[in-house]
């Protein structure tokens, strides 16, 4: 699909609205390779291929905005000559370049007529989805396999499988695949176009490093179809070593890139294309620890980006962070299900934040969701008071009642009366919570603290607040009050 508008560790936050109660997933049928994409309206257009009686059909399911079953279903066939056709090794591509336009891609093999057995079709929607023409052939020799994109001004199709790509559109029908990746071993090909320029870029990994081809001139297949047209193998900024699983988003932000790097426990992280330089920058950490995988990336019309990940640890959970822009911070992360296999993730961001996640459930299910509203970067519940007092004082700590999400911040305060008729008075507080101290030297006495991005879910922090008190000019003793934050099983 395109990504584009029409112990885990997320690290960095924004102010976002507070989470609301997510919506349950769905099955919304069987089949494998599920893809989404939104329309501009918020509609869900989910599709995926199925083999059931050794026959590949390509499905179709429209979702409303935040809906949560299809509210309409198509099976779509190929043409087939002389047996069924075979889609086992395909992905499918959606995309929604308008208002009312839905186009589906996919491949096959053992398919058509003329004894070619890889073909690519396509099936246009001029309805958002409510009916499909017929199949039109759009390449041959390439099974799709990879994330793919749509130049919707010219109608060319970009197409990847394993190190290969085609451009489809005004070239021959029969032109050849040329190769762009470097390597014999070939993980998570994707192509997207840079907007606002003339480049196209393909991004793969051969299981340990990630590398990427450029291509800058006409956008037409004929021209993008010539392997001299590209400059391949460019190494991309952090994806060195044991890097893989990559994903690419473009939209009003420009080219995004999200991939996931190996070793304690994985880390996902986030690079943006530098057009001029034809570069990708250095990556931002987003996600860190607890077996985090498979990312995918999008941007809504406005140009924020969405990221889905799964992870390994606490029984499996599908994760979800957005940021407010393009540039800027990812809001801690969200739970949009547990339990389950998440295999293949993949996420389409709409307008006004919503958007929908899908991905392959137990025994072939593909499983839909929409997108849960962004964790706020800072706590907003409800507070609890813990007091005590000695013989000169009488202290009250104030923290977080409901639980806090991990990476996300609270404010901690202790406040404080005299007892009696001395002249005690509080003159400073230390607060702590693991590794943070924070020490305030002047009433009100009050800290920001942060929830450990990594911290487990339904863990227990100790939040501390050591009072020092003088009295007559001289240090006496004070208390330390210990308030209990919980952290939200996200």
């Amino acid at each position: 699909m395109i990504r584009c508008s029409a112990g885990i560790a997320v690290l960095g936050a924004l102010a976002l609205a507070a989470p609301a109660a997510s919506a349950a997933p769905f099955t919304a049928g069987t089949g494998h390779d599920a893809q989404v994409a939104v329309g501009p309206d918020g509609t869900g257009h989910v599709t995926w291929l199925t083999d059931e009686g050794g026959d590949g059909r390509l499905v179709y399911c429209r979702v409303p905005a935040g809906g949560e079953a299809c509210e309409r279903t198509e099976t779509l066939t190929f043409p087939t000559a002389g047996g069924a056709a075979q889609t086992v090794h395909s992905m499918p591509q959606v995309f929604v370049p308008s208002d009312e336009r839905v186009v589906l891609v996919a491949s096959c093999w053992n398919c058509g007529s003329g004894g070619i057995t890889n073909r690519t079709y396509q099936w246009t929607s001029s309805d958002r989805g409510s009916t499909f023409g017929p199949p039109v052939e759009r390449g041959r020799g390439l099974i799709a396999d990879g994330q793919g994109a749509l130049l919707p001004e010219t109608d060319t199709l970009l197409i990847v499988g394993g190190g290969k790509f085609q451009a489809m559109g005004d070239a021959p029908l029969g032109t050849p695949e040329i190769t762009l990746s470097t390597t014999p071993i070939i993980e998570s090909p994707a192509v997207a176009p840079v907007p606002g320029t003339d480049q196209i870029v393909h991004v793969s990994s051969d299981m340990a490093r990630l590398e990427h081809a450029v291509y800058a001139g006409p956008q037409s297949a004929t021209a993008m179809d010539v392997e001299g047209n590209w400059l391949r193998g460019q190494p991309v900024a952090g994806g060195e070593a044991d890097s893989r699983d990559a994903s690419l988003a473009a939209g009003p932000s420009g080219l995004r890139l999200a991939f996931r790097r190996g070793g304690g426990g994985n880390t996902i992280r986030v690079s943006a294309y530098d057009p001029a330089t034809r570069t990708f920058g250095a990556p931002q950490d987003v996600v860190r620890g607890g077996g985090t995988d498979e990312p995918d990336l999008a941007q809504d019309p406005s140009g924020a980006l969405a990221l889905v990940w799964r992870v390994s640890s606490y029984g499996g959970r599908l994760r979800y962070a957005r940021t407010a822009t393009g540039d800027g911070p990812f809001s801690p992360a969200a739970m949009i299900a547990r339990g389950e296999r998440f295999a293949d993730p993949q996420v389409a961001a709409g307008p006004g934040g919503g958007g929908f996640a899908v991905w392959g459930g137990a025994s072939g299910e593909v499983r839909v969701a929409p997108l849960p509203p962004a964790v706020a970067a800072a706590y907003g519940g409800r507070m609890r008071t813990v007091r005590a007092r000695d013989s000169r004082v009488r202290y009250r700590l104030r923290v977080p009642r409901d639980c806090v999400h991990a990476g996300q911040s609270f404010t901690a305060t202790l406040a404080w009366s005299r007892r009696g008729g001395g002249s005690a008075r509080v003159s400073r507080v230390t607060f702590r919570m693991g590794t943070q101290t924070r020490v305030d030297g002047s009433a009100p006495f009050s800290q920001t603290l942060t929830v450990p991005a990594d911290a487990a879910p339904a863990s227990r922090l100790n939040v501390q607040a050591r009072a020092s008190v003088r009295e007559g000019g001289r240090p006496v003793p004070g208390r330390a009050l210990t308030g209990v934050v919980t952290v939200c099983d996200a």
